[in-house]
């Protein structure tokens, strides 16, 4: 080649790099093939073999994102499944909520009654201790009830809440008709 031709293609080499604000090995890349290969009746195979090339590694990559998918979908399930600890911490929250309601309701009935917390016999306390722990079985046994419909049957959350709450009611009403404290018409209205 001559220093002309030489330069020109310095100039060339130059121009791309400045434009792209690249190196040339960087922009230029040379082909996947060679001159042999894009012939007059050599070119179709070339371009039936890059293209089978292509799509093997189309489905090679396919499979691998499947494969992917399949183990975190798996993953999600196996940690979505139900477990005792998430029970009893379903039960622990009934617990907690059934209890604190049924002392918020009494302390405010003793508050209605003209009574503050700080004039509280030790009548009142015990008081406040049963209504804390039949509130505290009453919600965990409705959250446990209602974690175990929602996650061992097909029964959506609300559902499963509203189920655990007419039973619930149906045993109160249940009690009371059957310790004489309401009448058959009140029970069955």
């Amino acid at each position: 080649m001559s220093n002309r031709t030489i330069n020109k293609v310095w100039e060339k080499v130059q121009l791309i790099e400045n434009e792209s604000g690249k190196t040339f090995s960087q922009v230029i890349k040379p082909s996947i093939s060679n001159y042999a290969d894009v012939q007059q009746g050599k070119v179709y195979e070339t371009v039936d073999k890059h293209e089978a090339d292509l799509k093997s590694l189309n489905a090679k990559k396919r499979d691998s994102i499947k494969d992917d998918s399949d183990k975190q979908i798996q993953k999600a399930e196996d940690n979505s499944q139900p477990s005792v600890s998430e029970a009893l911490g379903a039960g622990l929250v009934g617990a907690a909520i059934g209890g604190g309601i049924n002392v918020s309701l009494m302390m405010y009935q003793k508050h209605k009654e003209g009574k503050s917390i700080t004039e509280f016999d030790e009548q009142d306390w015990i008081e406040l201790g049963i209504d804390l722990t039949k509130g505290a079985a009453s919600g965990g046994i409705k959250g446990f009830s209602i974690y175990g419909l929602t996650n061992f049957t097909d029964i959506s959350a609300p559902i499963a809440s509203s189920f655990v709450s007419a039973s619930s009611g149906i045993s109160k009403i249940s009690l009371a008709y059957k310790q004489g404290k309401i009448d058959l018409n009140e029970f069955l209205v």
